[in-house]
C-alpha cells in the first residue's frame, strides 16, 4: 500500500519560540526522503509531528488524505 504524508502550512511554537514556520511538504511512497539541516533547524520537531508525538500549532497534517 502506498503512503501519502502531507504537511500544509505547518507552524510549531515552543512557548514564544517558533520552531517551524509555514512548512509545506508532500511526501509519497515508495520514495525515500531525508532531512538535512543545521542544529535547531526543526528536523526533530517535524518528525515529532509526523509521528503524532507532538501536535502542530497551526496548519494541517494528513496521512493518506485522512
Amino acid at each position: 500500500m502506498d503512503m501519502h504524508l502531507l504537511f500544509n502550512k505547518v507552524d510549531l511554537f515552543y512557548g514564544k519560540e517558533q520552531a517551524l514556520h509555514n512548512i509545506t511538504l508532500d511526501l509519497k511512497s515508495p520514495k525515500i526522503y531525508g532531512l538535512i539541516g543545521r542544529n535547531g533547524s526543526g528536523k526533530t520537531s517535524l518528525l515529532s509531528i509526523a509521528s503524532n508525538y507532538r501536535k502542530q500549532s497551526s496548519g494541517e497534517v494528513k496521512l493518506n488524505n485522512a
